[in-house]
């Protein structure tokens, strides 16, 4: 079935917003009419049911409609490892211990770190981009070349920690406070770790955000808690008399890269609840100029309409995609690659 378009008014607030982002951030005239170019084809896709269509099917298949039909070949290997199910980790043999229930971070009394499987998983694709030579090869090459990691909903700290021990520095985003002081008790203390208590959108400097509270499933999108496991959860926050709404800083990975002075991202991560359209519109500068790998959630369900923006906007960037599961990962061909 083909999407239906998006809402105009929300949308247009969106685009404009991510101008007014590049704008303030003083960017050079060719790259901001690189990003103007972007937001207009985006405009349009909104506008185009076909065009959404033509977004998921090739982020589906791993197609790029801007590159003809080549993909990067990385991620026509990546596809096949993940055909083979292998969801291999390139740290030494035990470094990390699979953990159902947190806390997560913490060593076992073995001596090994306790991750969530889906930290597990961002483990296992890093290291596949480490082999092919898309990342430094190295732990201590990427920490040498100080190279970034953005963990944007960061939960339980389990991605944040896998960036941290594979030699990443790592800006680490969490919206809910008491999840955030939590993650920084656990990891806030590690080199190179910074964990900001704010949820990531499209705003041209930090401001206040709405977010529907639903635990580790929480979401600036009130559509992405009224159904399934995530309804649950806010019944039974609501039931214990917790908040069905918190109000939490919002703030553009553009923004934030720039203040924290992380001018070397290699990998961006996403796992947001439907957000991730907003969150990559906040991050177009990083995307155009240090064209990082990009890691990210799709679930259509969270959205009413247009949640293929988020495979158009890397697409139209350059970027070629794959989909496993509800995970997309896109590598853009002009992107670093070391030997």
């Amino acid at each position: 079935n083909q999407p239906t378009a998006m809402g105009h008014g929300h949308l247009y607030t969106c685009l404009v917003v991510a101008a007014a982002v590049n704008i303030v951030a003083g960017q050079g005239d060719e790259l901001q009419a690189e990003i103007d170019r972007l937001i207009a084809r985006i405009q349009t896709a909104s506008e185009s049911p076909t065009e959404l269509w033509k977004c998921r099917n090739t982020a589906g298949w791993g197609r790029n409609a801007e590159q003809g039909s080549v993909i990067d070949p990385s991620l026509r290997l990546l596809s096949e490892k993940f055909k083979n199910r292998d969801n291999s980790c390139p740290m030494k043999k035990g470094h990390f211990a699979f953990s159902g229930k947190d806390p997560y971070c913490q060593k076992t009394s073995d001596n090994r770190i306790k991750v969530p499987g889906d930290a597990m998983h961002m483990c296992s694709t890093i290291g596949f981009f480490m082999e092919q030579g898309v990342l430094p090869r190295t732990r201590d090459a990427i920490a040498e070349l100080g190279l970034g990691l953005i963990d944007g909903g960061a939960a339980f700290g389990g991605e944040t920690m896998v960036g941290h021990e594979m030699g990443f520095k790592v800006l680490a985003f969490e919206g809910r406070p008491a999840e955030a002081r939590t993650i920084q008790k656990w990891c806030g203390h590690l080199p190179g770790v910074t964990i900001i208590n704010a949820v990531l959108t499209n705003v041209s400097t930090p401001t206040k955000s709405q977010l529907f509270n639903a635990a580790d499933s929480s979401s600036v999108l009130p559509g992405a808690v009224t159904t399934g496991a995530e309804k649950q959860k806010v019944d039974r926050i609501v039931a214990a008399g917790g908040e069905a709404v918190m109000t939490v800083d919002a703030m553009s990975i553009d923004y934030a890269t720039k203040h924290h002075n992380m001018k070397n991202v290699a990998f961006l991560k996403l796992d947001v609840q439907g957000h991730e359209f907003e969150s990559l519109m906040g991050s177009l500068s990083t995307l155009l100029v240090q064209k990082p790998i990009l890691y990210f959630e799709y679930t259509p369900k969270f959205r009413s309409a247009g949640p293929e923006l988020a495979l158009c906007l890397p697409l139209y960037a350059g970027y070629d995609c794959i989909t496993r599961g509800n995970m997309v990962t896109c590598v853009h061909p002009q992107g670093p690659r070391y030997s």
